[in-house]
């Protein structure tokens, strides 16, 4: 919304560093979240391969509720459940994010570290 303000950090826990994978997301999304970020913001992820391979496209409608309201629904189509950690760099190309750290979580998890990059004169570059 309106005035929600700035932000330092993001978080995409719970494996949904998969949803970079969405064609209409990637950049859109990512930019979005650049246009409220302080400079210098960070976003942190997580994903998780279930069988330690990469899985076929996928498809899901997802829609939230709260006391008895519900929120459009969001389509999530085109992407892959499972975003491999040596292919985040070349899926960020062209954004105004680049993958600052990895860390391998159990046997197929990992975490990562983006940072939003700037220009001096607080501009993203890609």
């Amino acid at each position: 919304p309106p005035g929600l303000g700035r932000f330092d950090t993001f978080l995409l826990l719970g494996a949904n560093l998969a949803l970079l994978t969405t064609n209409d997301w990637l950049y859109r999304g990512l930019d979005a979240l650049a246009a409220l970020a302080n400079p210098g913001a960070q976003l942190l992820g997580t994903d998780v391969a279930v069988d330690g391979t990469e899985p076929a496209p996928s498809a899901l409608r997802v829609r939230a509720t709260h006391d008895g309201e519900d929120t459009g629904w969001s389509c999530w189509e085109g992407g892959r459940p499972y975003v491999a950690p040596e292919r985040l760099g070349d899926l960020l190309h062209g954004s105004p994010w680049r993958a600052d750290d990895i860390r391998r979580v159990g046997g197929d998890g990992y975490l990562a570290r983006l940072r939003l990059r700037r220009t001096t004169d607080g501009r993203t570059r890609p």
